[in-house]
């Protein structure tokens, strides 16, 4: 037999053993299928606990600013500069905006003014990404373009806690609603310290500011959009209830808005709700950013909501 053609037919076999088959192929498509279908679930947990731990961040800045306000002035700040005019009084988030490296923002807006009035609406209008959760999904345009909805105001992540009653407060006396009772509280009702909650209930277990988000499933009101739902109402520069203003009258991560208290506003409109699986993030008073799950016992939420209520909780109880 010719040597070169034994090389010759070694060469052809050798190639053959040296590819795939499409049996084998097919092998390799499914391991890698496999591979990613246990591996995306991994990956997608790592960046939702990236986002978390961004949230909290967020958290520990506000209620930082929120102790350097009160170093400032004595007391914490309240739940909106305290105007005559009704729903248009900047938030709590707007007072602390100097305490947040965001002085020259607050300079600019004029606070005997509206937040939606004259040029405080570009302020209103500015995205500020430490009042946004990473994780929040906004299944609408925020603020609302449409004319007809005359909405205002960038979207935000938090609310402060007004304690646990309606934190709807009239301004005039006819609607009889019991008073907030919480941390961060309207200037009708007074103010707030750290001293007064500290010899109370105490800092550790008063909730100062959670999350909000975008998740009502039949919010609506007059401006209801192409799909008749408003969603959330979140936007960090109105203080305002179900808007920066939240209370824990109803449960965690509500998502159906079903009571109206005193026929004029929606219970659930104003609950802490998150885009975070099990629960929601807080800050109390006391500094600390703790993850509540949405399966606790609603006396013992409304416990950690008010200031003075003289409740007795301890951490097992949340």
């Amino acid at each position: 037999m010719d040597h070169h053609s034994t090389r010759h037919r070694r060469l052809i076999r050798a190639a053959r053993r040296a590819g795939f088959s499409l049996v084998e192929l097919l092998v390799v498509i499914a391991i890698i299928g496999v591979l990613v279908a246990i591996l995306l679930p991994a990956i997608q947990a790592a960046r939702e606990s990236s986002r978390a731990s961004s949230c909290r961040n967020n958290l520990r800045q506000i209620v930082t600013a929120a102790h350097l306000y009160h170093d400032t002035t004595r007391q914490l700040p309240p739940a909106r500069i305290d105007r005559k005019i009704s729903g248009v009084g900047p938030s709590t988030f707007f007072m602390i905006l100097p305490f947040l490296e965001e002085g020259v923002t607050a300079g600019l807006f004029d606070t005997s003014k509206g937040y939606n009035v004259g040029s405080n609406i570009e302020i209103s209008n500015t995205r500020l990404p430490i009042y946004l959760c990473p994780s929040m999904n906004l299944p609408r345009q925020v603020p609302d373009p449409m004319p007809a909805c005359n909405e205002v105001g960038a979207p935000g992540s938090y609310a402060v806690s007004t304690g646990s009653t309606l934190s709807f407060a009239p301004t005039q006396p006819l609607f009889n609603m019991p008073p907030h009772n919480g941390a961060i509280i309207h200037p009708i009702y007074g103010a707030t310290s750290i001293a007064k909650i500290s010899a109370a209930d105490g800092t550790s277990k008063t909730l100062m500011v959670g999350e909000m988000d975008y998740e009502l499933a039949n919010l609506s009101w007059a401006c209801k959009g192409p799909n008749g739902n408003r969603w959330g109402q979140t936007r960090w520069a109105l203080g305002y209830p179900g808007v920066t203003w939240a209370s824990t009258l109803s449960p965690l991560n509500s998502t159906v808005i079903k009571n109206n208290a005193y026929g004029i506003f929606p219970e659930e409109a104003e609950s802490f709700r998150s885009d975070h699986s099990g629960g929601v993030n807080f800050a109390f008073v006391d500094g600390s950013v703790r993850f509540i799950s949405d399966t606790i016992q609603q006396n013992v939420l409304q416990a950690l909501s008010t200031r003075d209520g003289a409740e007795t909780l301890d951490f097992s109880d949340y």
